[in-house]
């Protein structure tokens, strides 16, 4: 038995003619109405029960809907993300405009993974002793991220993940590292710390305690697994021009540095 109402089948005729163009968001859109065309086929040609036929129109109902609704609100989403950046970029452009040519440089990476990149701030040249400085925007205003950078104006990081390695070299002990993780109000969260100390005897420590150098090089490999790391180096970064800082609103991505793997 199969069962049509006037009022579905017309319905459904409509939908099979209609010939949706719209230029935002097209594909989504365009895929949704490929589905209906399916349900418009089989309510047509296949027998079927009153019930499921009567489900079914609530169904394609349901998905227009959703499409609809995904179209209207999605292009106002797209445009808020895009004017919050704006405003970072701005935030960041004023940062820059107050620092000196001869000492600083910059660029922008992508700590997090949503569309606002991080401001970088290095030393003109490598300096042991200085750190890179790294910037986010959030509440509306510009904060630095404690810890972010390394010796030698430095930064490495895990591209997307919000992670860091601060490292440095420290004369007289040794190398040490130590991991952070920032949230979206730019705190950051210890997650472990790695030390390998020379002088006055090698030794090997996680987070303080001392371990054996095969479980320290175990724990370290686990830990760049998980956030794999990349390093900017000063050399690679942008100097600090009045072109460069009036472009950097409308040509950011040319800003934009990734590193080399760490």
């Amino acid at each position: 038995m199969c069962f049509h109402s006037t009022a579905s089948t017309n319905f459904l005729q409509v939908l099979s003619t209609m010939n949706f163009s719209l230029n935002i968001l097209y594909s989504p859109l365009t895929l949704c109405l490929k589905k209906t065309s399916v349900l418009n086929y089989i309510s047509y040609n296949t027998p079927i029960h009153p019930i499921i036929f009567y489900l079914s129109q609530h169904i394609l109902v349901a998905t227009l809907t959703l499409c609809m609704l995904f179209t209207l609100f999605a292009p106002a989403a797209n445009v808020n993300a895009a004017s919050k950046r704006t405003k970072a970029l701005t935030a960041y452009q004023k940062k820059l405009k107050k620092l000196d040519s001869k000492i600083y440089k910059f660029a922008l990476v992508y700590l997090d993974k949503d569309s606002i990149p991080e401001l970088l701030i290095t030393p003109d040249f490598s300096v042991h002793a200085v750190a890179g400085e790294v910037y986010t925007y959030t509440g509306g205003k510009l904060k630095q991220l404690k810890y972010a950078g390394s010796d030698y104006g430095r930064l490495i990081y895990s591209k997307k993940k919000s992670v860091v390695s601060n490292s440095a070299w420290i004369n007289g002990y040794g190398a040490v590292s130590t991991f952070y993780r920032f949230n979206k109000k730019g705190k950051g969260t210890k997650l472990k710390k790695f030390e390998e100390a020379y002088l006055p005897k090698t030794l090997y420590k996680i987070n303080g305690k001392k371990v054996s150098k095969k479980k320290f090089n175990s724990e370290y490999k686990k830990m760049v697994k998980k956030y794999p790391l990349k390093e900017i180096w000063p050399s690679v970064t942008f100097n600090l021009t009045t072109n460069n800082i009036n472009n950097l609103v409308k040509n950011y991505k040319s800003f934009i540095i990734t590193g080399k793997k760490f």
